[in-house]
């Protein structure tokens, strides 16, 4: 608080400033002030104020959910699936670069209603071709990428917890034996996805 002694008064309040912290969702979030203080002569009984409001957007976006319509896909928005984890993830395949090579992080979202074809040559280590099981195993992952797909969203808008608005695939696995019974190592090199699909809902608006 001021105080005077002799002729000059101190802890005098010379500026005061509010910093407000604001949501473009949720409003003002907070708010902050502070002082400063000048010590004034009483031979002088001047004293220059200055007040400064400051308005600061919070930077922090909150979560948004992959949508690709509302409710039916919209042709061209990422096509989207459900993994064993339950995480909602767009569909993706291999993409090469420019000298043809694939890698497992280089991949490329599937758009909804459009046909895509993509090819690549990728290169395993020794131990791993002189390993059959391995090979395959290895094979399927670098396909179908790091996330392993459990269903398709059959709505553009479909949550994780909507059980009745996602599709279970059907995996189909290269054969290990022969038709005589012995063994043999084929190993996948290509992923082929087919998806059918159809309108649903009034003839007015089909989704």
């Amino acid at each position: 608080s001021p105080s005077l002694i002799e002729n000059s008064c101190s802890n005098v309040v010379s500026k005061v400033q509010y910093i407000i912290t604001y949501n473009g969702t949720s409003g003002i979030q907070n708010v902050t002030v502070t002082f400063e203080y000048t010590n004034i002569s009483t031979d002088s009984m001047s004293l220059l104020q200055t007040f400064v409001i400051e308005f600061v957007s919070n930077p922090q976006v909150p979560s948004i959910s992959v949508r690709s319509g509302n409710p039916g896909y919209i042709i061209g928005a990422p096509l989207l699936a459900l993994t064993v984890k339950g995480e909602l993830v767009p569909v993706t395949v291999l993409q090469n670069t420019a000298n043809g090579l694939c890698t497992e992080e280089l991949r490329t979202t599937v758009p909804f209603g459009y046909n895509m074809r993509s090819s690549c040559t990728h290169s395993f280590s020794e131990n791993t071709a002189n390993n059959c099981a391995q090979l395959r195993n290895e094979s399927y992952s670098f396909l179908q990428g790091k996330s392993i797909l459990k269903s398709l969203a059959a709505l553009g808008n479909a949550t994780a917890s909507q059980t009745a608005f996602w599709a279970g695939l059907v995996y189909g696995s290269c054969a290990v034996q022969n038709e005589d019974g012995s063994e043999s190592c084929t190993i996948p090199i290509g992923l082929d996805i087919q998806i059918v699909w159809a309108y649903v809902g009034k003839l007015s608006n089909p989704q």
